[in-house]
């Protein structure tokens, strides 16, 4: 989804370019040329970022934990390349899936130890907090943010594994504790390229955040960590709990690129037209309704599309976004699962509702997914609470409510429902599960779990995965 995504961007950026749209902004010897990997681009100066209503990159070089992910960037590039070689890749991938190997083939360790550069600065950088990554353009005329470059979040979803392999490789040799700081790292990967300002960088970031739960919590099924490595996991898990990804960072972008969409409109309808269909084909989630589709090819779109007073409606619109998007994750998902997409479109009375459609298609689905993380990390930090239970007692507890305040300060509640997470004991193993979006408890039911937005429950247990030792 998110390579269609970044190439139809692509696409309507070159769409902008045609159009010749551009605002009153600073000459081109403002924008400094940047290369990352192999994509080249320009650096959006500041006065630019505030003409559009984003924040400004303020930070020094040495306090921005983007600078060492840049520079990581391009000492990946040789082992990046190296990668064409398919056995290599394949290998790659068979290494970093859980459970890992037994063994990693000798050609692999020796490509590992080309990346340890990388690993260097990839660490460099998840020791800082600030992250201000430059925004690119590919061309400094086109001001529109249609034309945004964002070739270093691929690369960082690459970190991520670099860093489950690298995990794997403590594992392999009997070396847990390693093997557990080598996984937080992905944690800060994935916060500081998730509180970007695009919905893109989200994406990334949940995905990042996917990779090291995923990691930490097989690590964890092998109670292969004591007592005062589970503390130390506690402790930075909880350290990152302001840092995970924020929806609240990425919607403005949205508002911002949509609200541009319709000062393209009132300059050439048509260039706006194309925009919209090549931004919109093959929606995984929503399909172009054919209303829409027959509108945007009508006369009477040229003629009712560049109204002025669109902008307003779509302000007000936006601000019920905004609203659901700040409100907590329990309240979210019910007035989504109340009025989802489809009827927040049906809602809307005037033919901008078209800008609806073109938001509400990721806001919706994405809103659950930003849900499901946040139930994934608070599962976690509970998942270490239990099991530092019992390598201090030698049992798990009767009841989550025993672990606060001694083995973990304040329960996270699931974040589907705003309650305490459900928790049973069995025969000394113990199963954990959330609501799920549905917000209805199925008693642990996790036929459905992870994906449907209808019915079953997100469940997590204390028995180790499938072949995991």
């Amino acid at each position: 989804m998110h390579s269609r995504r970044i190439m139809l961007v692509a696409v309507a950026a070159l769409l902008f370019a045609a159009a010749g749209f551009a605002q009153d902004f600073p000459t081109d010897e403002t924008w400094e040329p940047i290369t990352v990997g192999d994509t080249k681009g320009y650096i959006v100066p500041n006065e630019v970022l505030e003409e559009l209503g984003l924040p400004a990159r303020t930070l020094p070089p040495e306090e921005n934990a983007a600078t060492y992910y840049l520079q990581a960037i391009e000492a990946f590039e040789g082992p990046w390349n190296a990668l064409d070689d398919r056995d290599l890749c394949e290998d790659f991938y068979s290494a970093i899936a859980n459970p890992p190997p037994e063994r990693i083939p000798d050609t692999l360790l020796q490509w590992f130890e080309t990346t340890a550069q990388t690993r260097d600065l990839i660490k460099k950088a998840g020791a800082l907090n600030p992250c201000q990554f430059p925004l690119m353009f590919y061309e400094p005329k086109v001001q529109s943010l249609y034309g945004c470059s964002y070739p270093h979040q691929s690369k960082m979803r690459w970190f991520s594994r670099l860093m489950i392999l690298e995990g794997h490789v403590h594992e392999i040799n009997g070396e847990p504790e390693k093997a557990m700081e080598s996984y937080l790292v992905i944690f800060r990967i994935a916060a500081h390229v998730g509180q970007g300002d695009s919905l893109i960088a989200g994406l990334v970031g949940i995905a990042c955040h996917g990779l090291g739960a995923g990691a930490v919590e097989r690590l964890l099924a092998t109670e292969s960590l004591n007592a005062e490595e589970l503390e130390r996991l506690q402790q930075a898990l909880k350290a990152v709990a302001h840092d995970l990804p924020a929806r609240t960072h990425w919607i403005p972008m949205e508002c911002i690129s949509t609200k541009q969409l319709v000062d393209l409109a009132m300059k050439d309808p048509n260039e706006a037209s194309m925009v919209l269909w090549f931004a919109t084909l093959e929606s995984p989630r929503v399909n172009l309704p054919p209303t829409f589709a027959s509108f945007m090819q009508s006369r009477a779109w040229r003629i009712v599309f560049p109204d002025r007073t669109m902008k307003q409606d779509f302000e007000r619109f936006f601000a019920d976004m905004a609203e659901v998007c700040e409100s907590p994750p329990w309240e979210a998902v019910s007035q989504w699962r109340q009025r989802g997409a489809e009827e927040r479109i049906a809602d809307s009375s005037h033919d901008w509702n078209i800008l609806a459609w073109h938001m509400l298609r990721t806001l919706d689905p994405v809103d659950g997914v930003y849900v499901r993380m946040r139930a994934s990390y608070a599962a976690l930090r509970l998942n270490a609470g239990l099991r530092r239970h019992k390598a201090v007692r030698g049992t798990y507890p009767e009841t989550l409510d025993a672990l606060a305040p001694e083995w973990i300060e304040v329960l996270p509640p699931d974040p589907f429902s705003g309650q305490p997470f459900h928790y049973r004991l069995d025969e000394g193993k113990w199963t954990l599960w959330s609501v799920g979006f549905d917000q209805d408890d199925d008693n642990g039911d996790k036929t459905l779990a992870w994906n449907s937005r209808e019915d079953g429950d997100m469940v997590w247990d204390s028995a180790a995965e499938e072949g995991t030792k």
